[in-house]
This record gives C-alpha cells, sequence and structure tokens, in this order.
C-alpha cells in the first residue's frame, strides 16, 4: 500500500467538499461534508507526521556531521 502525502490528502479533501456542496440531494450533504472535513483532518495530521519525520532526519544529519568532526 503507498502512502499518501499530506498534499495529496488535502487534494483528496477538497474535491470532497466541492462534492458535499455540489450534492442534489440535501440530505447527503452533511454526511458528505463530515467525509469531506475528516480528509482534510487527516491532512492536517499527515503534515504533522511529514514535520516531524522531516525533523528527525535533519538532527540525524547534524548528529553525523558533528561526529565526523
Amino acid at each position: 500500500m503507498a502512502l499518501r502525502t499530506s498534499a495529496e490528502y488535502h487534494d483528496m479533501g477538497e474535491r470532497k467538499m466541492a462534492e458535499a456542496m455540489s450534492a442534489s440531494d440535501p440530505l447527503l450533504q452533511p454526511e458528505l461534508r463530515a467525509v469531506a472535513l475528516a480528509w482534510l483532518e487527516l491532512a492536517e495530521q499527515v503534515e504533522e507526521l511529514e514535520i516531524v519525520k522531516q525533523a528527525k532526519a535533519d538532527l540525524a544529519t547534524l548528529a553525523a556531521r558533528a561526529k565526523g568532526k
């Protein structure tokens, strides 16, 4: 299973929100909106993980440089 990026989750959330807003059945709109918001929340969480992952990589690089000096 390929992992998605936060940008991909965000794009999916935006598409789902557009789908919710254009739904012809008003009874479906709240459910579709909830799905869209879930995608957007997931995008935020994945973005936080991406930031932590990058910070860990940066720290490892700094540690390797410091050890090599």
